[in-house]
């Protein structure tokens, strides 16, 4: 087994699965030494984005020792990253009765729980964390966007800014405090304090990460190239004529979540909520085709048999999450506008829902939004009106090659008239309305905000000059 951790290590994962393969036929190993064998093969194959052939190695490691409580909670990790989050709590729930109370439990717990709406539990969670770690700025973070906060006064105010006192914080403790206090003022309308909290937040997560204007230029420009009329009427005659799979996509905080909640009220439709499949195919393209060329320019290179695996394996996905029988099924990611083109040669019948926002409202959003992973343009205005206006420009290209009735849905029409707007989304996915769909399509807008944004007019003068440059009307 030490060969196969020193080749883990050194991330040359295919040679710690030849490795281990050889482990799974050995008859002599200790009980221990088989827990530890499946659950690295585990790791490794979550490592390397298989998560559905991680799940029975870290299954299998359980069988092999049931009392050990990593595995556990490896298996709630995976089991997350696939969406399956009541089983996810369940895995850490065990992880907890078989070993000593740990943050990075709690802390997946919270997160699973919030992730479900179970926000009493969450915050239980993340306050059972801080009791082992008092000091973790993540549970701090995690927590303040977990809760709405209405009382001054209140002890985690203080806690926070105590931790800000010391000496030794590293930049991303540093940046976790800030958005936390930037949260918690905002929700006390101390929109000064919040807004200077999150300029500093924002100042350190700009320092982790770096949004490339000129590489998202070179791959709209690629894009448009290659999805002429000509290249579209040639390959969609391959796609699946499946109309299960549902499409919402737009810029995070435009009402994509809000919107798959209220049409999930509806007997016939499902939703799977993010799926990342389009977007972890387009990653690794170039090597699927065994081609020279990147994405998207590789898709030249596909054939009628791989478009049809493609739409197979996507639809096997979707509804493996979905209930049975389901006529539609929705899905969101936030850069399927980016793979519209993509996705209309697996799915040419596919509806499509296009979730719109005020673009302040949207900037400010993101800006006040902490992200643990992508959407790098979010922590500076040039950048977020940067994004924002070539959202707009690849879809207008969408819109001028694609043979297909993209419905837009806005934010602000949504709030204003919910049951307008949910009836129109039920009439263009061709399904008759519900009570329940219309019902909770008035419970779930009230007390949202529009036009957010203008409780700090002068903070977001420079977004609202950024915008101007590239052309988008505010």
């Amino acid at each position: 087994m030490k060969k196969a951790f020193e080749l883990y290590q050194q991330k040359r994962f295919d040679e710690v699965l030849a490795f281990l393969s050889d482990g799974d036929n050995r008859k002599n190993l200790t009980k221990s030494e088989r827990h530890q064998l499946y659950n690295l093969k585990g790791k490794t194959l979550h490592d390397l984005g298989r998560l559905d052939e991680a799940v029975p190695a870290y299954q299998a490691a359980i069988k092999a020792d049931p009392v050990q409580a990593l595995a556990y909670f490896n298996l709630g990790v995976a089991l997350k990253d696939l969406g399956k989050l009541e089983a996810a709590i369940a895995a850490y729930q065990k992880a907890l009765k078989r070993g000593p109370a740990e943050a990075r439990v709690y802390l997946n717990l919270a997160s699973a729980c919030k992730r479900l709406g179970k926000i009493a539990e969450a915050e239980r969670y993340y306050r059972k964390m801080l009791r082992l770690k008092p000091d973790d700025t993540r549970a701090y973070r995690n927590l303040a966007y977990c809760i709405r906060y209405t009382d001054p006064g209140h002890l985690d105010i203080a806690a926070i800014e105590a931790i800000l006192e010391k000496a030794t914080l590293a930049q991303s403790e540093l940046m976790n405090c800030h958005f936390a206090l930037g949260k918690i003022h905002a929700d006390l309308e101390s929109h000064a304090k919040a807004f200077e909290h999150f300029r500093i937040a924002n100042n350190y997560r700009q320092q982790q990460r770096a949004y490339n204007i000129a590489s998202r230029e070179n791959f709209i420009k690629t894009t448009g190239e290659l999805f002429s009329k000509d290249f579209v009427r040639h390959m969609n005659r391959w796609g699946s004529a499946s109309q299960v799979p549902v499409m919402v996509f737009g810029l995070p905080r435009s009402g994509k979540t809000l919107l798959e909640t209220l049409m999930m009220k509806h007997s016939a439709i499902s939703g799977v909520g993010e799926i990342s499949l389009i977007n972890e195919w387009a990653s690794t393209m170039s090597q699927r085709l065994d081609s020279s060329e990147r994405y998207p320019t590789c898709l030249r290179e596909l054939t009628e048999e791989q478009v049809q695996v493609f739409a197979r394996e996507y639809l096997a996905r979707i509804e493996r999450d979905a209930a049975k029988g389901t006529q539609r099924i929705i899905s969101t990611m936030p850069a399927h506008d980016f793979h519209l083109g993509f996705i209309h040669l697996l799915f040419p019948r596919a509806k499509v829902i296009h979730c719109t926002r005020n673009p302040m409202d949207l900037g400010l959003s993101v800006y006040f939004k902490y992200f643990a992973s992508g959407n790098l343009y979010s922590s500076e205005f040039e950048n977020i009106a940067h994004y924002y206006s070539r959202h707009l420009q690849i879809m207008d290209h969408w819109r001028a090659v694609l043979p297909i009735d993209v419905l837009t849905v806005s934010y602000e029409d949504l709030l204003e008239n919910p049951a307008r707007e949910c009836a129109r989304v039920l009439q263009y996915l061709e399904l008759d309305a519900e009570a329940a769909v219309m019902a909770e399509a008035t419970a779930s807008v009230s007390g949202k905000e529009l036009y957010y944004w203008k409780n700090w007019q002068h903070q977001l003068q420079p977004l609202q000059q950024s915008f101007e440059r590239y052309g988008v009307r505010v």
